[in-house]
C-alpha cells in the first residue's frame, strides 16, 4: 500500500496593500489581465478573502473549452479549507461576450453557495466576465450577488 503526503505551496504573485473586495468593480480591477491568456477558453478563477475581504490568495481552479469549464467541488473546497480565509468569491470569463449565465453557471453557483455553507465560509458572489459590446445591459460582466441570487 502507497501511503501518500499532501503539502500545500504558497506563492506570491503579487500584493495587494490595503484594498478591500467590496465591490464587482473591485474584482474586476483585480482580476484585470487574468483572462488573457486563453481568451478563446473559459477561464475559472477563485478569490480568497480575510475576514476584512481583502486578498491573501487568487488561484486558476481550471480552464475548460470555449463554452465550459469544470468546477470540482471537493478540489475547489480542499484550496479553501487549507488557506487561511473566512471568505471567498469565484468568477469566470465567457469567451462570446456575453456575460449573462447559463443554466449550468446558475447551477454550479448554488452547488457553490451550499458547500460554502457547510464549510461555515462567506460566498460572496460569482462573477462572470464578457464584452461590454456584446453584453445586452452594456457592462460587460454579471454579479450574481447583484442579481439576488446568492
Amino acid at each position: 500500500m502507497k501511503i501518500y503526503e499532501t503539502s500545500l505551496k504558497h506563492t506570491l504573485v503579487a500584493e495587494i496593500k490595503g484594498e478591500l473586495v467590496s465591490t464587482p468593480e473591485k474584482v474586476c480591477e483585480i482580476m484585470k489581465g487574468y483572462f488573457d491568456e486563453n481568451p478563446a477558453q473559459e477561464s475559472f478563477w477563485v478569490i480568497m478573502l480575510n475576514r476584512k475581504n481583502k486578498v491573501v490568495y487568487k488561484t486558476l481552479h481550471s480552464i475548460g473549452s470555449r463554452s465550459s469549464s469544470l468546477v470540482c467541488m471537493p478540489t475547489m473546497f480542499k484550496s479553501l479549507v487549507l488557506n487561511p480565509c473566512t471568505a471567498f468569491l469565484t468568477c469566470h470569463n465567457h469567451p462570446s461576450g456575453d456575460p449573462s449565465p447559463s443554466p449550468s453557471d446558475i447551477h454550479v453557483t448554488r452547488k457553490i453557495r451550499d458547500c460554502a455553507k457547510i464549510f461555515d465560509l462567506d460566498f460572496l458572489d460569482h462573477i462572470i466576465y464578457g464584452d461590454p459590446a456584446e453584453d445586452p445591459s452594456g457592462i460587460g460582466r454579471y454579479s450574481f450577488r447583484e442579481a439576488g441570487l446568492i
